[in-house]
């Protein structure tokens, strides 16, 4: 190089007064608006979709009711102990008292279906010899 004033666009710019600078990018969004078409005459772009919908939450169960009736309040109580249990609620409320993660989640059901289908043949084994 010899040394001399360099005379590209970023050094002219680099002397310019903040002043001439934000004209220049003044004129500069001007000419850009007029080139550019107007917002409300475009169509919306249809939306990219990178992965499928999610499925459809299942539906809501009804909710737990038990009547308190002349047997009195105790009965009531194991009433609905009995049904919150076979519902399951208190397994699935311990489950989510900390997040899991998917890996996590697809092993516990994994052993949940190996346990569930062992249970399954032993009854019907059982079931053989009686």
């Amino acid at each position: 190089m010899s040394g001399g004033p360099e005379t590209d666009a970023s050094s002219v710019a680099a002397r310019a007064t903040p002043e001439e600078r934000v004209a220049e990018d003044r004129a500069g969004e001007d000419r850009a608006a007029e080139s550019a078409p107007e917002k409300h005459d475009e169509k919306p772009a249809a939306p990219v979709q990178s992965r499928p919908p999610r499925p459809a939450p299942p539906p809501k169960r009804p909710a737990l009711a038990v009547v308190v009736d002349e047997r009195g309040l105790e009965a009531a109580i194991k009433r609905f102990k009995r049904l919150v249990m076979e519902e399951g609620i208190l397994k699935e409320m311990k489950r989510h008292e900390y997040y899991e993660k998917p890996g996590e989640r697809r092993r516990r059901k994994r052993r949940e279906a190996i346990r569930r289908r062992r249970r399954q043949e032993a009854r019907a084994r059982s079931r053989e010899y009686d």
